[in-house]
């Protein structure tokens, strides 16, 4: 089968800029504020421009049943350029070229999933295709557009269309490779102690905070941000984040949105 030349996906600048930091900030809020149905993302604490994303498959769809993990690698001079999208989760739909041994080892491979896994993605709304971004877009909206993307039949770079069967398989799969990935284990502990309770997976790293998941969590298609940004703050919470927990506003019910483009002004 035809692989079509792909971009290793790019790290992220050590230095964002005042309007890009104030930007992600307000974003990671919203999501916060309105989190969205199936999808849980949020900044790494060490680099705002550097974003972690967990989607959970739609149901009556192949993906049905799957966690798949990705990264956003943003600009420094964001929201006037696009972020860099990968997905990290074989899926069938996004062909993926570096797979995690479990060791901290990466090797090349075309094996062939839907979108490819540590490389850049050909999307409207990623750097790929800097002439059709707009700077109104949120995480949110990108969030949603990639989730809506990975249900669709289009061909781009990074992307393959595995079948159905397939796709299952990976499906059924992806929670078991999510646990065997350090880097998901730091960015969503909350998440991934569920995961692994739920799939009788044990864990090398107690818990003293652990709490139990209940049947109306484990049925949910909503992801718990807070829950997931507590543990990881009662850690290590990076001053020139300032995200402040206490002052975000309730959880609305989780729902679909349309994409969302918000106003500008110079500042920003």
């Amino acid at each position: 089968m035809f692989v079509q030349p792909f971009d290793p996906f790019p790290r992220p600048a050590e230095q964002p800029s005042p309007t890009a930091t104030r930007r992600l900030q307000r974003d990671f809020q919203r999501l916060l504020s309105e989190p969205i149905d199936g999808i849980i993302a949020m900044p790494n604490e060490e680099n705002i421009l550097e974003w972690h994303y967990v989607i959970k498959g739609s149901p009556d769809t192949p993906y049905e049943g799957g966690f798949y993990y990705g990264k956003l690698v943003f600009q420094p001079d964001f929201p006037w350029k696009p972020p860099a999208i990968c997905m990290l989760t074989p899926n069938g739909r996004l062909f993926f070229s570096s797979v995690f041994l479990g060791t901290g080892v990466r090797f090349f491979t075309t094996a062939h999933h839907r979108f490819v896994t540590n490389t850049r993605l050909c999307l409207s709304i990623s750097d790929y295709h800097p002439e059709s971004w707009n700077p109104g877009w949120t995480v949110s909206a990108i969030l949603v557009g990639l989730h809506s993307f990975m249900n669709e039949e289009t061909y781009a770079a990074g992307v393959l269309n595995e079948s159905n069967t397939v796709r299952r398989k990976y499906a059924n799969d992806s929670i078991a490779w999510n646990l065997a990935c350090p880097e998901f284990k730091k960015m969503f502990p909350t998440m991934f102690e569920e995961l692994a309770h739920e799939n009788g997976v044990g864990s090398s790293t107690p818990f003293s905070n652990r709490r139990t998941v209940t049947a109306s969590e484990v049925a949910s298609t909503s992801v718990d941000h807070r829950s997931a940004l507590s543990q990881r703050s009662a850690k290590k919470r990076r001053a020139d984040t300032n995200v402040e927990e206490n002052s975000v506003r309730p959880h609305l019910q989780p729902q679909m949105r349309k994409v969302e483009v918000i106003e500008l002004s110079d500042g920003e």
